[in-house]
């Protein structure tokens, strides 16, 4: 019978270990085998001798098997882990998945292991484990804790500072991603949006305005981590002794290696013009206010390889794109499950803009209430039911006697704390949806103390699911703003519902994990009082007539994008109805130009909108002399006597092009000029008056 040398590959360890022999097919498989159930029986054998004796909870009944626990460990976990809490939540307890046992502890030991050094007790090692290392290529943060550095030190009290720039590039987003649906209800993907969403805001952080919009960057930012997830739990449904031989048959094993190396290949070219042009203009360069530029400047001689900060960079997207993205679908499937609490937190958001004049890095601040009610749908619908996720490097012992041996991996059952009616804040029935819960319990006036708790991005031993301690999650503030910044935009500008008969999609278990459904459709039409509600404006509507008011708008907004000269007007409209109510009399100076010739020029750039422009274009007087387009009507309309929260309107939204004059003030004083404007923005003009 013709022989197989085996003494490479997979059994090549083996081959050389064993006297020499000749080896058929049939002796090489009897020896695979062997070794399988040799690594599996050590495994065993390794848990029950050296592991933490505690009871194994989900069994049916003392006649299943483990296989089969372990197989309904995957769809039904939440019944498992509550299961197990409800009997252990003082001890300790043991779940089985497929491709390991985990010790579940009480949370009454988190305050003495929170804080605990790397060298004890590692959070980093643990999530590197669920995540299968090197296979995942998350390897590479047990290499370096840069990121953590960074983002502690760098993004976190940087919030302020780069406020402007989420909220711009959240507005392109909105304007790019979102579908037409002016005066109908479109179908939408939730789940699609906020990733895109969420994507293109964090790139504008993570790499700088002018590389945020690449597409490849984009498309492997959201794809890294599908692809990571697939491989894991693919893996998941086998030991781990066999994840090494598996893994590299799996087609998104390779797609996640192609997309570490398209981020390699993005970021690269980035870090290196950066350094020459610092290299070569010294003190009179100026950095860039992004996480590359921290994370260039933070890093030491091993961690500034341009291929380890586009390694980290994209492993980042794992928190600041995905776990966000399943809270804020999460958030909008509630809000169109519980439909009541649209309009509270709407009212919220125009107080607090209206306070704040204007959208500020302090606005945010004051969203008690969505903070409240994000805080309640992360509570019902939770990115796992895991957390506090440790592994132990030398042996613990508890102040209760309990003793944790080194490699001992273990986790709390975060969700289920969430909803024992004993543990949860202020009381009441954890199985109902009570989004101002929170809120309550931090206005409460016989509590003062409870003001500043309660908080999302707030940690403590009940609320784990950012962790807590040394480890707690260290982009939770930036992911908590940027949520924030989301649902606002969102809300303003958009209506949402299901369709008729649809109720609120089921979160999906996969394992301890959950995610909110990807298949669902929420409805979304853009709102009619959107303009007004932006600028959180209430105007009586026999006064101003909306529909001009945002013809007008468009129509100011792209002219203004079209202009090409630099030639500047100044025209005035006196508003008398002033003083029929006893007010100051006001005189409105637009300071903007039109650099187009005729409306020709606005129909052939503009075809697609010839309908509104129309009828607007009618009302234009002197059209021989375009760049000074006024419009008559908004005299009567926008010019109303003393209606200073409509000028504010126009000010505050559409750009730098509206002053107040007191003509009884000499030009060259101080208050000549009371300017209304907020911001100037990118895209919006000076409008026509």
């Amino acid at each position: 019978m013709e022989t197989t040398n085996v003494s490479s590959g997979l059994l090549g360890p083996v081959y050389t270990a064993l006297p020499e022999i000749e080896w058929n097919g049939r002796q090489g498989f009897a020896l695979f085998i062997v070794a399988i159930l040799s690594l599996h029986l050590f495994n065993v054998f390794k848990e029950s001798l050296f592991g933490v004796k505690a009871p194994m909870v989900g069994y049916r009944s003392f006649f299943e098997p483990k296989w089969l626990l372990r197989l309904r460990f995957v769809r039904g976990s939440m019944s498992i882990i509550r299961g197990g809490y409800s009997k252990y939540k003082d001890s300790m307890f043991k779940i089985s998945r497929n491709d390991a046992d985990i010790l579940v502890i009480s949370n009454k030991y988190v305050d003495e292991l929170r804080n605990l050094p790397e060298e004890e007790l590692s959070g980093i090692e643990a999530h590197i484990r669920n995540l299968l290392g090197s296979i995942s290529t998350t390897h590479v943060m047990l290499e370096t804790n840069l990121h953590t550095r960074v983002l502690q030190t760098k993004l976190t009290p940087a919030l302020g500072l780069i406020f402007d720039d989420m909220k711009d590039e959240l507005n392109f987003a909105l304007e790019t991603e979102l579908p037409e649906c002016k005066d109908k209800w479109v179908p939408i993907s939730i789940n699609h949006l906020m990733l895109r969403l969420l994507a293109r805001v964090s790139a504008r952080i993570f790499v700088g305005r002018a590389n945020c919009r690449n597409e490849e960057w984009l498309s492997a930012s959201i794809d890294y981590t599908e692809n990571i997830f697939i491989t894991v739990m693919t893996l998941r449904m086998m030991p781990r002794y066999l994840h090494p031989f598996v893994a590299p048959l799996l087609p998104w094993y390779w797609r996640i290696r192609s997309n570490l190396a398209t981020a390699k290949r993005f970021i690269g070219p980035i870090i290196r013009e950066r350094r020459e042009a610092e290299a070569r203009q010294g003190k009179d360069y100026q950095k860039h206010e992004d996480l590359l530029q921290w994370m260039m400047d933070g890093a030491n001689e091993k961690e500034s390889n341009p291929d380890m900060i586009a390694h980290i960079e994209l492993l980042l997207t794992l928190a600041s794109i995905h776990t966000s993205s399943m809270a804020t679908s999460n958030v909008m499937y509630d809000l169109c499950a519980h439909p009541e609490y649209f309009e509270p937190l709407r009212e919220e958001m125009l107080s607090a803009r209206r306070e704040d004049g204007g959208w500020r890095k302090t606005t945010l601040t004051k969203l008690r209430k969505l903070d409240s009610f994000l805080k309640e749908s992360q509570r019902m619908n939770p990115p796992s039911q895991l957390a506090f996720n440790r592994v132990v490097r030398s042996t613990l012992k508890l102040s209760d006697g309990t003793v944790l041996p080194a490699g001992t991996h273990f986790n709390i059952a975060s969700d289920a704390i969430m909803n024992d009616p004993a543990k949860l804040p202020g009381g009441g029935d954890p199985e109902v949806f009570d989004g101002f819960r929170y809120e309550r319990l931090r206005s409460d006036p016989a509590h003062p103390e409870n003001a500043n708790r309660f908080q999302l991005a707030m940690t403590d031993s009940n609320n784990l699911h950012f962790g807590h301690g040394k480890y707690a999650c260290p982009g939770r503030f930036f992911a908590s703003n940027e949520i924030k910044m989301i649902i606002t935009e969102l809300l303003l500008r958009y209506d949402f519902k299901y369709p008729e008969g649809q109720e609120r999609p089921r979160s999906l278990s996969a394992d301890e994990n959950l995610y909110p459904d990807p298949d669902a459709r929420v409805l979304i039409r853009r709102r009619e009082e959107s303009v007004l509600l932006l600028a959180g404006v209430t105007v009586n509507p026999t006064i101003l007539s909306l529909n001009k008011l945002q013809d007008c708008i468009w129509l100011a907004r792209y002219i203004y994008n079209y202009m090409t000269s630099g030639f500047r007007r100044e025209y005035y409209v006196i508003n008398d109805n002033c003083r029929n109510q006893n007010e100051e009399t006001v005189v409105v100076k637009s300071v903007g130009h039109f650099g187009i010739h005729n409306e020709q020029d606005i129909f052939l750039h503009f075809q697609d909108k010839t309908n509104v422009l129309r009828p607007l274009l009618d009302e234009i007087k002197d059209s021989s002399a375009p760049h000074s387009i006024i419009l008559r009507y908004l005299d009567d309309d926008i010019l109303h006597a003393a209606d200073w929260a409509t000028m504010q309107l126009i000010s505050l939204l559409y750009g730098e092009g509206f002053h107040i004059f007191r003509p009884d003030v000499p030009v060259d004083h101080d208050d000549y000029s009371v300017k209304i404007l907020m911001k100037h923005h990118r895209c919006f003009g000076p409008f026509p008056v």
